[in-house]
């Protein structure tokens, strides 16, 4: 009864400070609509009211059945009218057991091609069955433009950020070229650690419906795109985000303002998946030891460390540690040479955001790309050597940047995530806008620093470790 107990006695107490709870909550509850209600606050006393007449109802009735309960046990049914309630539950419950075994042992048995084929299949069939029932409004469908935008279209990977760059959306351009140059670091370093031939002769005959599920996939996309931009019905919601965004969020970058500000809450929850991910994928590389930064120099193999002489000249400090068949001193060079430059871009992206294309996610994008070519020019070491840290702690840093502005905004009496300007005057630089928003934005600079630098240290320095091992333990066997 210990838990119980604690919880009832901390109900208690947690009542006497209900103005104390009310004064930080109360300005976020205004902002919902109230349909017409008086606004709710929270109290000790309400006053008489159906909550509390329900209340004595409820604990006059325990109290009676407490006292008379010599009566009662003599008036209870020996087959209740309407059932056992515990045996009925147990049923349902057994019933839905079996149910998941049959449907998992139907539609997964182990094979990773029928269970993404179901999973694709059923992406196709059921939005085509809703389209097909439904109510479907008038379609507008306009391939082009203009011819250059069908060529660019072609071009997978770039070609949907030049899109944005013609239609006027430099920020998402930037973001664009930013996430696909990341993405295709990731699929390099995944790619690295899957076999080099795959046996694919029992497969022979699949390759025709795998082909029409995939042609299938891409229209069926298609299609729901555009009935989704032909279902709008009123005025977006957009069009009033460049006056909100200028008028209360106090920038001149839309795009930025809308993440840090407007839309905060939805950031806050994508960066918190974004490192829930970096965790997994990093627990799944490791398996028992999550955490720790990446090897530096100090650590390398006496042997390995003495390979080089002295006198020459060291562009990288990791690069002397690299096979001689591996280096490439042209990149070593170039690398040295243009890393600050990409660092002061990152910084320069991460406080321009807010009213010039940029901002803390293009930043950390930008720095993650740095550490990115510092990692390729002179390998696990080098990576060591720039980042000292272990990425789990600046991931959490981050996160406290994020949710700590959710917090701090609360306590000042606003709502949560709300973002304040401040203005100084300085000696050389005169006069200084600072929005709040900064310090969320600095959040997300350090998330997605810190997700590229787990993602290095997982796929790539830690499987770099393990080829390493793996091709010691052949040549000592030889």
């Amino acid at each position: 009864l210990a838990a119980p107990a604690f919880l009832a006695v901390l109900g208690l107490i947690a009542g006497f400070t209900s103005s104390v709870v009310d004064h930080i909550v109360s300005p976020y509850a205004r902002t919902l609509p109230s349909y017409g209600q008086e606004p709710y606050h929270l109290a000790l006393w309400h006053g008489f009211n159906l909550p509390l007449g329900l209340t004595v109802v409820v604990v006059t009735g325990g109290v009676a059945l407490f006292v008379a309960h010599r009566v009662v046990n003599r008036l209870k049914f020996e087959h209740p009218p309407l059932g056992n309630a515990d045996r009925i539950y147990d049923n349902v419950l057994k019933f839905m057991d079996t149910l998941s075994i049959r449907l998992t042992g139907t539609t997964q048995r182990g094979s990773l091609p029928l269970t993404q084929g179901t999973i694709l299949l059923t992406l196709v069939l059921l939005p085509i069955i809703v389209l097909l029932v439904g109510q479907k409004p008038g379609l507008e469908y306009t391939l082009w433009n203009t011819p250059l935008q069908l060529v660019i279209g072609v071009i997978m990977i770039y070609g949907c950020g030049v899109i944005f760059a013609i239609h006027g959306a430099p920020d998402l351009a930037l973001t664009q070229f930013l996430v696909e140059t990341l993405t295709l670091v990731v699929f390099v370093l995944v790619l690295r650690k899957l076999p080099a031939e795959v046996d694919d002769r029992g497969s022979a005959g699949s390759r025709g419906p795998r082909a029409a599920l995939a042609v299938a996939v891409g229209a069926t996309v298609s299609v729901l795109g555009a009935f989704a931009m032909n279902a709008r019905s009123a005025a977006p919601v957009s069009l009033q985000f460049p006056e909100a965004a200028y008028e209360l969020g106090d920038g001149k970058n839309i795009v930025n303002v809308i993440l840090v500000d407007i839309r905060a809450w939805d950031t806050l929850g994508e960066i918190c998946v974004l490192l829930v991910a970096a965790t997994g994928v990093a627990s799944l590389v490791f398996r028992n030891r999550r955490f720790g930064s990446a090897p530096r120099v100090s650590d390398a193999p006496a042997s390995s460390s003495d390979t080089n002489d002295a006198a020459e000249t060291t562009w990288l400090l990791g690069g002397d540690l690299i096979d001689p068949r591996h280096r490439s001193l042209i990149l070593e060079v170039t690398t040295r040479l243009i890393f600050p430059t990409i660092m002061v871009l990152s910084i320069y992206f991460f406080f321009s955001g807010h009213n010039a294309p940029g901002g803390g996610f293009a930043g950390g994008l930008t720095a993650g790309l740095a550490l990115v070519l510092r990692y390729l020019a002179g390998g696990r070491y080098e990576l060591g050597e720039a980042v000292p840290i272990d990425a789990g702690k600046i991931l959490g840093l981050g996160l406290i940047f994020a949710a700590g502005t959710a917090v701090a905004s609360m306590f000042l009496g606003a709502p949560a995530l709300s973002s304040a300007t401040l203005e100084v005057t300085l000696p050389i630089l005169g006069d200084i806008k600072l929005v709040t928003a900064l310090f969320f934005d600095l959040g997300v600079y350090l998330i997605v620093v810190g997700l590229v630098l787990d993602v290095l240290r997982s796929l790539g320095a830690r499987l770099d470790a393990q080829v390493e091992m793996q091709s010691q333990g052949r040549v000592s066997a030889r």
